[in-house]
């Protein structure tokens, strides 16, 4: 056996750096082989080594300029680059000096099908591909699959019935239903994926496919049973990996979606996507620092990648250095400067720095772009808000629940302004809505979403407590019903829960829910458990953590007046600013009989402003 052959054999087995070696002893005994340079660029790539890679293929071109598989793999290379100008140029070389190689062609087309200024430019390439070889199987196949994928599966299925005339293959089936779900017909794709199977009922793409179209309808469970199936015929099948992992994402089941992400990254790890979307489900699960390594990957294979940019600077947002993630925004928008997220995003990291007016520029022209986006609505509205604009923000809040009448966030900070214009009444009815959205939204929202329904559930409370808004008592204990806390399992969310249930006199309750995690409680929690046992004895830890003005608010409410002042002194070095600070002042010293200063501190929390309340669980 020659060193090629021993070479490409250990490729195939998967030891490339086995095979490396011997590819350089071939090419040292006949450097004019251009399948030896050819092999070596795909080895090299397959390392990492891209420059070299390319040189590689460039020397293959040189030796043997009529080698189309080297254009070929260049010209795919230098697309996964994002290097489109050059790609097009070498792909054009080699159609002309290599007019038979068939890839060429449809990896051209699919070149110039990524821009819709493009796109007849690719039609051409196909047709005059179709002129070359009218009644080849696989050149018909070839050239439905990039119409599907440019958007044209008209044009495909009239090229795939007319091949069905010809030809009874399976493959022309499965084309057909996906140009079904190019065009959202998905139960009629998943009839043709049937027809398929039924053909071939050991081909794992079909399985795939059909899965991906139960996807599609919603039918999550089905999705997985096909990817299944297909993963029985093929448990190499990287596509059905990365499909179940999608699916398991929709379905909010995020370890399991991680799982399976990661087998599909293993048998292919050069993807982008696949690393970010992996980036995504750690970062949905809570893992915003752990999500980063896997956005940095995407942009390291693809640095024009801009949602790995700007998904980086969204994870560093998350963990509250804004400051950090300003620069990562700002390449994802030099990259696309029509990504309106990443104008978007910088608007939100200003803003949470305090820089509302600077933070204008950047949501308003997030909004040109996608005026449809609830969020940067809201923004807007938040952004206005602290620049004292409360009619402009009223305003922008009231589009951001036209477009999705669902957004709880919108709602909670219209209650916030409300409140701070002393329209109370208006600001409890937008806390309640806030509450039923986000409920709805529960099941399929990230990690954040039960801190926020918690946190306006205190704040309806609370107000409620404040103005005595009598009409309202009935409803807020209705949404403070105790089953929605007994699925809780995350600790800190556990202790915020229990602040609900104290808030309403359920101490016994909140007492049961805080015993049955108390190896697990958070120092917050902690101290709830041993307030309501009765001990007033916190270390540092216990008081520094929020749940402590809760603690402090339950000492004044039992009778125990000026036990609950001295622990607010020990507290106001970490929480003087915080409205439930001024709240806990104003209750403590009502229950000591300090009218005055009960007074002093109730106006100080009805007149914080929407940007300074930060309401401790």
């Amino acid at each position: 056996m020659g060193y090629l052959e021993t070479a490409d054999r250990m490729f195939e087995s998967g030891d490339v750096d086995g095979a490396l070696e011997y590819y350089e002893k071939a090419l040292e005994e006949d450097p004019a082989d251009p399948v030896a340079w050819n092999n070596y660029g795909v080895a090299l790539e397959e390392k990492g080594r891209i420059e070299d890679s390319m040189v590689a293929y460039r020397k293959a071109m040189e030796v043997d300029p009529g080698y189309g598989i080297a254009y070929l793999n260049l010209g795919n290379l230098l697309v996964r680059l994002g290097r489109f100008k050059e790609a097009e140029a070498v792909l054009r070389e080699g159609m002309e000096k290599a007019p038979g190689e068939v890839g060429l062609y449809l990896e051209l087309a699919s070149l110039y099908f990524r821009k819709p200024s493009t796109a007849n430019r690719g039609k051409w390439v196909l047709q005059r591909l179709l002129e070359m070889y009218p009644q080849d199987l696989d050149v018909l196949k070839g050239v439905a699959e990039r119409l599907i994928e440019g958007g044209f599966p008209e044009d495909a299925i009239r090229i795939i019935d007319a091949a069905m005339e010809i030809y009874d293959d399976p493959d022309l089936l499965n084309l057909k239903g996906n140009a079904y779900l190019e065009m959202d017909m998905y139960a009629e794709a998943v009839q043709l994926y049937d027809e398929a199977i039924r053909k071939n009922p050991l081909n794992e793409e079909y399985w795939n496919n059909k899965g991906f179209g139960y996807l599609l309808l919603g039918l999550y469970e089905d999705a997985i049973e096909c990817y299944d199936r297909a993963l029985e015929i093929n448990p190499d099948y990287r596509n059905a990996w990365y499909n179940k992992a999608y699916t398991y994402h929709a379905m909010q089941e995020l370890a399991k979606a991680v799982f399976c992400y990661w087998k599909a990254i293993q048998l292919y790890p050069h993807d982008e996507v696949a690393w970010n979307n992996l980036g995504n489900a750690l970062y949905n699960l809570g893992k915003y620092m752990e999500s980063i390594p896997y956005f940095m990957k995407s942009v390291q294979i693809n640095p024009k990648f801009e949602t790995g940019w700007d998904n980086i600077g969204n994870a560093l947002d998350r963990m509250g250095m804004h400051e950090i993630s300003i620069p990562f925004h700002e390449m994802a928008m030099q990259i696309n400067p029509k990504f309106d997220y990443a104008w978007y995003a910088k608007g939100m990291a200003l803003i949470r720095l305090g820089r509302a007016e600077e933070a204008l520029h950047y949501i308003d022209t997030s909004l040109k772009l996608n005026p449809m986006y609830d969020h940067a609505w809201i923004e807007l509205g938040r952004a206005l808000a602290m620049l004292n604009q409360w009619d402009d923000a009223i305003n922008a809040l009231k589009k951001a629940v036209e477009i999705n009448p669902h957004s709880g966030e919108a709602y909670e900070l219209m209650g916030d302004i409300y409140r701070r214009l002393g329209h109370y009444t208006r600001a409890l009815s937008n806390y309640l809505k806030a509450v039923e959205a986000y409920r709805t939204a529960e099941e399929y929202m990230d990690a954040d979403v039960k801190a926020h329904l918690v946190g306006v559930l205190i704040k309806a409370k609370r107000l409620w407590e404040l103005e005595g808004f009598t009409s309202f008592e009935e409803a807020v204990l209705e949404l403070l019903r105790t089953d929605e806390f007994h699925r809780l399992r995350d600790p800190a969310h556990i202790s915020m829960a229990a602040c609900v249930l104290i808030s309403m006199g359920k101490r016994d309750e909140a007492l049961e829910l805080l015993k049955r995690s108390e190896e697990n409680l958070t120092p917050g929690g902690k101290a709830l458990l041993k307030a309501l046992r009765g001990s007033v004895d916190f270390i540092d830890e216990e008081v520094r953590s929020e749940e402590i003005l809760t603690v402090a608010i339950l000492l004044a409410w039992e009778g125990e007046a000026k036990e609950a002042l001295d622990l607010l002194e020990r507290c106001a070095p970490h929480h003087r600013g915080k409205a439930d600070y001024y709240y806990a002042m104003h209750v403590a010293h009502l229950r000591a009989g300090n009218a005055k200063e009960a007074k002093r501190y109730r106006d100080i929390f009805m007149g914080m402003a929407p940007e300074e309340v930060v309401f401790a669980p």
